[in-house]
């Protein structure tokens, strides 16, 4: 996904936000929280260019795939608007804080879109992580559902998929009468599955 792209998404769920939030309280409306068993799946794929000056050798191109995946705890907090009570359409802007393994975190904003179908809910997702060990914001796209248990009560299942993440570094070092220039292109994917409890402190 472009930068520019990524700016003009940004932009958007900023000022949807913005305009949520500034949006007079209605009946069926109100803030809620929750608790998280989160799945995340790392995939890394790694390309290092070696490259003599001057030849030979001949430049040469290394590859490397692997995955990881971790498995932790974390907590939401957000609001579910809707015009009035019986209306099936809502809107909730939401933050979290996830673990991501055992020593850093993502945490970030979403906001969701979806409807109400009887005891089922049902939305889709946009928002912007910050993945910690990578010091980067990124946007993210995601699907839930929601079981109401009761009206403040619900167990939730939620999938997220972060934008790509890269890095590029160039580093150059002396081989004998030779310099030595590597370049390394990493890319990362991150998905995460939430399975929540959710409690609704509606008006």
């Amino acid at each position: 996904m472009s930068s520019g792209m990524n700016v003009k998404i940004k932009s958007l769920f900023y000022f949807l936000l913005a305009n949520m939030l500034l949006q007079p309280a209605m009946a069926g409306s109100g803030f809620y929280y929750g608790f998280d068993a989160v799945f995340n799946s790392l995939d890394t794929s790694t390309e290092v260019g070696l490259t003599f000056t001057p030849p030979p050798p001949a430049p040469s191109l290394l590859r490397d795939q692997s995955s990881q995946s971790f498995s932790d705890v974390g907590i939401h907090i957000g609001y579910l608007f809707k015009h009035r009570r019986t209306q099936s359409y809502f809107l909730m802007p939401e933050i979290f804080v996830t673990s991501f393994d055992s020593d850093d975190t993502i945490y970030g904003t979403s906001f969701k879109f979806g409807t109400d179908i009887d005891r089922l809910r049902v939305w889709v997702n946009l928002g912007v992580s910050r993945v910690k060990p990578f010091k980067q914001n990124k946007l993210h796209l995601g699907l839930g559902a929601e079981y109401s248990i009761n009206d403040h009560q619900a167990i939730s299942i939620e999938w997220l998929r972060i934008d790509t993440i890269e890095e590029n570094t160039t580093a150059d070092s002396a081989f004998g009468g030779q310099t030595l220039t590597t370049d390394t292109h990493t890319t990362r994917d991150i998905e995460v599955i939430k399975i929540s409890l959710r409690i609704y402190l509606l008006e």
